[in-house]
């Protein structure tokens, strides 16, 4: 997950679990952020799937997979 505030990037490293809704609010309201962007590589057969995610004050308004091979 990066979060991206006043031109500065930065960035958090956890599981799926721990970037739930109300622990993004959380984060977002500590750091003044209001838009998060979410992603997880993950490899199914032969195929590699990339899972992004756009949050903004909290909600999902954005979700898209892009599926691809190596």
């Amino acid at each position: 997950m990066a979060v991206i505030r006043s031109q500065v990037v930065r960035a958090q490293v956890g599981t799926r679990e721990t970037f739930d809704a109300p622990a993004i609010t959380t984060l977002g309201k500590s750091l003044g952020a209001t838009h998060f962007v979410s992603g997880e590589l993950r490899r199914v057969g032969s195929l590699y799937e990339l899972d992004l995610h756009l949050r903004v004050n909290g909600n999902e308004t954005h979700h898209e997979v892009l599926r691809g091979t190596a």
